[in-house]
């Protein structure tokens, strides 16, 4: 049987402990009136990056569905930085209130025809 000596089971414990915290992260997207805000939390709610999107950054909103017809989802696609995609979202209302952001701002949305069948099944 192989001992560890104390550097050994230090760098163990850091690397599960890092591997703890990035399997347990959390997304929060937020309307707040005039501009949107998107979260990235680990651990105990600990925020490790945070997103203000204004209307003028925002380039189209693309609407689509995942698992299979199931569920919605969206994109956030920015003129500059990495695209937000929003699968899932808690309340299934927060899709209707992102299209109500895209209309009160004159933002270009595109949904597929996947999300339109999607919209007319659940009506």
């Amino acid at each position: 049987m192989r001992e560890f000596d104390g550097g050994s089971l230090s760098a163990f414990l850091l690397l599960a402990l890092l591997a703890a915290a990035l399997s347990s992260y959390r997304f929060q997207f937020n309307i707040n009136g005039d501009y949107l805000v998107y979260q990235v939390f680990i651990l105990f709610n600990v925020p490790i990056w945070k997103k203000e999107i204004y209307p003028d950054q925002i380039k189209q909103l693309k609407f689509n569905e995942v698992w299979y017809g199931f569920k919605r989802a969206a994109v956030i696609k920015l003129n500059k930085g990495m695209n937000i995609r929003l699968s899932i979202l808690e309340q299934r209302e927060g899709y209707d209130h992102l299209l109500e952001f895209a209309r009160k701002h004159n933002l270009e949305v595109y949904k597929t025809k996947d999300y339109l069948w999607l919209e007319e099944r659940n009506r």
